[in-house]
């Protein structure tokens, strides 16, 4: 079993159906790309992974948690997170800083940062 575990899942929206049936494993240590043409519901998954968006049936699984039902910053705090294709989330950090966003909200809980305040045992 992987550490994540996407089973049956379909999304629709209204007549389009975005995903049919995806079953995807994914090893710790791995890496692994979902790739396709411009509207194949790569971006609908990944916000299924996130929670963004709810799948309309099956199941994902994380470290063999369902993440299906949590918020979005639940989601983040198990270890998910997502990182858009822009250069840059905020203007005003670097895109370092932008990737690192999401390790602080793990650490620190929901959106309550401290990611320039130093560490402490």
């Amino acid at each position: 079993m992987g550490i994540l575990e996407v089973k049956g899942v379909n999304k629709r929206f209204g007549g389009l159906q975005a995903l049919g049936d995806v079953n995807l494993s994914v090893q710790e240590q791995t890496v692994h790309a979902i790739i396709g043409p411009n509207g194949a519901g790569k971006s609908t998954l990944l916000n299924c992974l996130v929670g963004k968006l709810i799948p309309d049936t099956g199941s994902v699984m994380f470290d063999g948690q369902s993440v299906l039902g949590r918020t979005p910053y639940e989601i983040n705090q198990m270890g998910i997170s997502r990182v858009f294709q822009t250069p840059e989330i905020f203007g005003d950090l670097t895109v370092m800083e932008n990737m690192m966003i999401p390790c602080f909200a793990k650490r620190d809980g929901s959106f309550s940062m401290t990611a320039f305040a130093a560490v402490r045992n």
